[in-house]
């Protein structure tokens, strides 16, 4: 039965791809193009620049396949739904369950499709999926955990938020009935603190130009190298507020997740928990100060971890003293 879900997965993966072509028939090289930027200096955006990890991987596939992007992302959508299916499978030992997470994600990915797509966000999905997981189960192993911390701050800015997750979780230590744990919180904050460096570093030494019209040198974001975008945002939600849009659900569905996510931490006094909640709390609030919340596609990084929360989270964690 197992092989059979793995099949199903299989198939699910398929069709999203095939659908994510069909999206992007039109804009393919434009979509192309916008991975290569990052990988020559010349990204959309001074912002962009610091995400090399996945532009790098497709480059180095064009050694073995005349489409890297491509292979790129057909490989990396199955892998995607592939390991959310064996993690919920793992965590609830429920067939039935995994599916219907691999269902969901897809369908609440395909629904927030946007003109651009770029190759990080999919990798960021599958960092932020495993970081979830490790949380949700506490198991660190601490070679695996330096990959990922790696690949997330050289993909996007998600080692930031790792490093939240241990300076929340060790102070947490306390309300789980355990000393707060200092040495957690040092760690955490070094780890914020290098990632932000190596970002930026990256943002001011590698950019050259944008490939985008009229952009150029990018020198109104120069200084710090980010969109300040909460002003425009609170304007955008308003909009929505009196416009009711296909915005909410993508709302409701994240904020679901959280509020579960932190009702479970709370009851059980799970310092890990807490941690993740806080972590994912942050990534919210970076995506509504420095993204553009109306691009839907924003949030389609984290529709594996919210759908392996949602159909994981009360089976798979238990009080821990």
């Amino acid at each position: 039965m197992k092989l059979l879900g793995l099949l199903f997965v299989l198939v699910i993966s398929y069709f999203q791809f095939k659908n994510w072509v069909l999206i992007h028939e039109e804009n393919m090289q434009a979509v192309i193009g916008a991975a290569y930027g990052v990988f020559d200096g010349t990204p959309h955006w001074r912002a962009f620049q610091n995400r090399v990890f996945s532009p790098g991987l497709v480059y180095a596939l064009g050694y073995v396949s005349d489409k890297p992007f491509i292979l790129f992302m057909a490989a990396g959508i199955f892998a995607l739904n592939a390991v959310l299916y064996g993690l919920v499978l793992h965590l609830t030992g429920n067939i039935a369950r995994a599916l219907l997470a691999v269902q969901g994600a897809v369908l609440m990915w395909i629904f927030q499709h946007h003109y651009w797509f770029y190759s990080w966000d999919l990798t960021e999905a599958l960092c932020l999926l495993l970081f979830t997981y490790a949380a949700l189960t506490e198991k660190m192993n601490r070679g695996a955990l330096a990959v990922l911390i790696l690949v997330s701050m050289l993909n996007k800015e998600t080692a930031v938020l790792i490093g939240v997750y241990f300076m929340v979780r060790g102070a947490a230590e306390q309300w789980a009935g355990r000393p707060i744990n200092h040495k957690m919180i040092g760690q955490g904050a070094a780890l914020a603190v290098a990632s932000v460096i190596v970002t930026e570093a990256l943002r001011h030494y590698l950019f050259k130009f944008s490939s985008l019209d009229g952009v150029g040198r990018d020198v109104e974001h120069a200084a710090f190298g980010n969109h300040f975008n909460y002003a425009k945002n609170w304007e955008t939600l308003m909009h929505f507020v009196q416009r009711p849009s296909a915005f909410f659900l993508i709302i409701v569905f994240y904020v679901t997740a959280l509020i579960s996510l932190l009702a479970q931490a709370i009851k059980a006094r799970n310092a890990s928990l807490i941690g993740l909640s806080a972590a994912l709390t942050g990534y919210a609030l970076a995506l509504w100060v420095f993204g553009v919340i109306d691009e839907y596609r924003i949030y389609q990084p984290l529709m594996w971890c919210v759908a392996l929360l949602l159909v994981s989270v009360n089976r798979s964690t238990t009080a821990r003293s």
